[in-house]
């Protein structure tokens, strides 16, 4: 588990310091209304992903942690019943963005985003195998190899070539097909491959998800909501403002998971074959956890400002308040996180889920109080 914590975190301290150095680039060549339609197609495809995923990367690492063999049974379907969920969510979305009269620019962008996704979630399948064989190392130097380059590439296109949110947008679906196409390899020698399995069995398969889609769509909806609020009530860029505190606390949020990833089966393992020594694991992961949030979480409410005026200047100065705000949720976000793993590897997933959906539904009267507001 050290190993793995180890390869986990220098992954996403790398990937930290590119999106820094990204996200500073590209504040001072792109402005806060192409921010806000950026922001737009990525939360477009997050809700779309939900569907296309449905609950099976849970499912596929949790039943491989239990048992590799059943793990392994279950990757073709879980391939066909991705395609079948990818080619019905880009008809829903295609139709919305119609119906909605999104601008030729907006549907650009969410038809590039679209390309990147179909490749993140296929790469998926074959990750959770690697989550369920508690396999992380490769699989974390693979995406810092990928992102630098990527990310070397879009500072070229941005700053020396004058190039727009198209072009980073490219540059990520590239990036999301090299980084699958070297999961899916690595991922072999555990005999993963790309067969596919009858419609039918994919089908069944997306039955099997449907207790933990339920819990993701809760949770997209409660992350994503504010966006869809704001951009009926906002102008872009008071979304752009958004958008960039969104992404910098994205980049802190990640240390929980970075936890949770590792434990995950681990606990799911200790759990099927020695419940009573699963709590004393529960708790050390909560302890741990609550170290790092609380400092975390409030130390970016207390910086919030002075970040925002050291990496995107003068242009998204209104983000500052937005991003401490963002902090102090950071602190019992990670503690929720962890309470909604320990739930899954119990089994006990539905009354989370309903909390968290709960909650969920309850942001959307708050959103159109309080966003006028503030």
């Amino acid at each position: 588990m050290a190993l793995n914590a180890t390869a986990v975190l220098g992954s996403n301290v790398a990937t930290w310091v590119i999106m820094l150095v990204v996200i500073a680039v590209v504040s001072e060549h792109i402005s806060p209304t192409e921010l806000g339609q950026f922001q737009l197609a990525i939360t477009v495809w997050t809700i779309g992903t939900v569907f296309i995923v449905a609950g099976l990367d849970t499912k596929l690492a949790l039943e491989d942690a239990r048992s590799h063999a059943r793990g392994l049974e279950l990757v073709p379907a879980t391939y066909t019943a991705r395609l079948l969920a990818f080619v019905s969510v880009s008809i829903v979305i295609v139709a919305a963005t119609i119906v909605l009269g999104y601008t030729f620019d907006e549907r650009l962008y969410i038809c590039i985003v679209g390309v990147a996704t179909l490749a993140t979630v296929m790469g998926q399948v074959a990750n959770s195998i690697l989550v369920g064989r508690e396999d992380f190392v490769v699989a974390s130097r693979i995406g810092v190899v990928v992102r630098l380059p990527v990310a070397i590439a879009t500072i070229v296109a941005i700053a020396f070539l004058n190039r727009g949110v198209p072009t980073i947008l490219l540059l990520t679906a590239l990036g999301s097909i090299i980084s699958t196409t070297l999961v899916v390899r690595h991922a072999r020698r555990f005999g993963v491959g790309l067969r596919l399995a009858p419609p039918s069995d994919g089908l069944a398969m997306l039955r099997l998800g449907t207790p933990f889609l339920f819990g993701a769509v809760a949770l997209v909806l409660y992350r994503e909501m504010d966006i869809f609020v704001m951009r009926a009530l906002l102008d872009r860029e008071a979304l752009g403002w958004y958008a960039v505190a969104d992404r910098l606390t994205g980049i802190v949020i990640t240390l929980p998971f970075v936890l949770l990833t590792v434990a995950f089966p681990r606990m799911a393992r200790v759990h099927e074959l020695r419940p009573v020594e699963a709590r004393g694991t529960f708790a050390d992961a909560f302890d741990s956890s609550l170290l790092i949030g609380v400092p975390a979480g409030l130390g970016i409410a207390c910086l919030a400002q002075n970040i925002v005026d050291l990496l995107l200047g003068e242009a998204y100065q209104p983000a500052g308040p937005v991003l401490a705000v963002m902090g102090v949720m950071l602190a019992l976000t990670f503690q929720t996180t962890l309470l909604g793993q320990c739930a899954i590897v119990m089994n006990r997933q539905r009354t989370f889920y309903g909390l968290l959906f709960a909650a969920a539904l309850l942001t959307l009267p708050l959103d159109l109080v309080l966003v006028p507001l503030a």
